[in-house]
């Protein structure tokens, strides 16, 4: 009996004992577990409390690098006018050295112009003595022609002159009768023309000391002439005269010794009004004067 009942209160001693361990250790656990949560809680504060930290400190970065940000595009923006400006210098320079270059292009080529024409003009200055020199030589061989015949006018003895040339003097007038003229122009009617004045050319080279005055005359209606309106407005006598000379001075007479007139229709062989007859072509004339000898 006594053992049982100290068994007994073994075990109720130990089950006492065991409860209170139990309740110890289960204080123990919740404080444990509490301290746990509050550490917990004391990291995460701390961790969000360095986050927070780390948050600001880059924030406050952020502001920095964007006001050094803001600071370097304003440098960069400064940069680029002032390269704009030296472009734009770059440009002006590089358009004078672009003028300069093609001015001395333009006067490389104008001196190779000038002396290719400077080339040119020798070649035809050479070119035009020698045709000069070549015209000389014909002229030259043309007055020895016309020395042959003057030499064959002058000393032809077995030709006689004209006979109308034969007993001249101071005023007197000898009509060239076969020098006559187509209507209207100072055209001669050839050959008898040239053979009359040939004549004539004769006899002032046999005679030089003598000068003559040639006189053109023209045809001119008979009503015209009794009314007074016989004008010779275009100088037809005046050309025809000088027609004449201009065939006597080819066979070498002097200029000089001839004075070229027109009368207009002053001095009338015959009135007539029929311009295509004979009488009226013989008032289409020209005349000599002998003026001197």
């Amino acid at each position: 009996m006594l053992r049982s009942k100290k068994n007994r209160e073994v075990n109720i001693f130990s089950a006492s004992v065991v409860d209170l361990f139990a309740s110890g250790l289960g204080v123990f656990l919740i404080v444990a577990i509490i301290a746990l949560v509050n550490q917990k809680k004391e990291n995460e504060a701390a961790g969000n409390l360095k986050v927070a930290k780390q948050k600001s400190n880059m924030m406050t970065l952020d502001s920095n690098q964007e006001v050094k940000l803001k600071n370097n595009i304003s440098q960069l923006q400064k940069e680029i006018v002032e390269l704009k400006t030296q472009m734009m210098r770059l440009k002006e320079n590089q358009g004078s050295f672009e003028d300069e270059i093609t001015y001395k292009m333009k006067i490389e080529s104008l001196k190779v112009d000038l002396a290719r024409a400077n080339e040119t003009a020798k070649n035809e200055k050479e070119q035009l003595e020698r045709q000069l020199e070549q015209q000389k030589m014909k002229v030259s061989e043309l007055n020895k022609k016309v020395e042959q015949i003057k030499n064959t006018f002058v000393n032809d003895q077995s030709e006689q002159l004209n006979p109308i040339y034969l007993d001249y003097k101071v005023g007197s007038r000898i009509r060239l009768e076969n020098v006559h003229f187509y209507p209207g122009t100072e055209r001669p009617i050839e050959p008898y023309a040239s053979r009359e004045v040939a004549d004539l050319a004769k006899f002032l080279m046999k005679n030089p000391k003598v000068t003559i005055e040639v006189s053109g005359h023209i045809y001119e209606t008979k009503k015209a002439i009794e009314q007074g309106k016989a004008d010779d407005i275009y100088n037809l006598s005046g050309r025809r005269a000088k027609a004449v000379c201009k065939m006597l001075e080819g066979y070498g007479i002097a200029p000089e010794r001839l004075q070229c007139l027109g009368y207009g229709a002053n001095r009338p062989i015959h009135l007539t009004n029929d311009q295509y007859s004979e009488e009226a072509q013989k008032n289409r004339r020209v005349e000599v004067e002998i003026l001197s000898k």
